[in-house]
């Protein structure tokens, strides 16, 4: 389409992961760790949760993951505001598709600037089931800020940040939001 008749309506395109700028992306690649390529997911019940900050509105239209080389059982993917508020999620999604991206239509959500993470949960782990992660060095995903609760999915209405826990994995799953930039905070 030429640009002339690019609709304007909409902000600009924006997807968001552990490897972009309003997340984790420049620490990861200053501290040299490899490429991300298909794991095993951490552990059955173990809900990640990775930092990232809003620097202006932004409307959640989609979440998803990178699947691995081998799918099995389901994940739930979602945004949660600092205080352990669930923004939205996709609920419990079965896995679909080998070496891709698995990206699923969630309600339009809009956050406000600020500081929010996406979550990951898995019902199954090992062998059967991969996820596309990073296994940094013991350490580096605490020092980030990455946080973690044991829980079944789907992911919890509210993650109550007294029950968020330290992390103590060396994995950083590929989960993602995307959606548009909006006018004003």
């Amino acid at each position: 389409m030429p640009e002339l008749f690019v609709p304007r309506y909409r902000g600009a395109e924006v997807t968001i992961s552990p490897w972009s700028a309003q997340s984790l992306g420049v620490a990861l690649y200053t501290t040299g760790q490899g490429a991300p390529a298909s794991q095993n997911y951490v552990a059955v019940g173990i809900a990640v949760f990775i930092p990232f900050y809003v620097p202006t509105g932004f409307l959640v239209t989609k979440l998803g993951w990178g699947n691995g080389s081998a799918v099995a059982g389901s994940i739930d993917a979602g945004v949660y505001k600092s205080d352990g508020t669930r923004m939205v999620s996709t609920g419990s999604t079965a896995q679909s598709g080998t070496s891709t991206l698995q990206v699923v239509d969630v309600g339009d959500t809009f956050l406000p600037r600020g500081l929010y993470y996406l979550a990951m949960d898995s019902d199954t782990s090992g062998a059967t089931q991969k996820v596309i992660a990073v296994l940094p060095a013991a350490g580096i995903p605490q020092a980030l800020g990455l946080l973690e609760m044991a829980a079944a999915i789907p992911l919890a209405t509210n993650a109550n940040p007294a029950v968020f826990a330290k992390y103590t994995r060396a994995f950083i799953p590929q989960v993602m939001a995307q959606g548009y930039r909006t006018v004003g905070p």
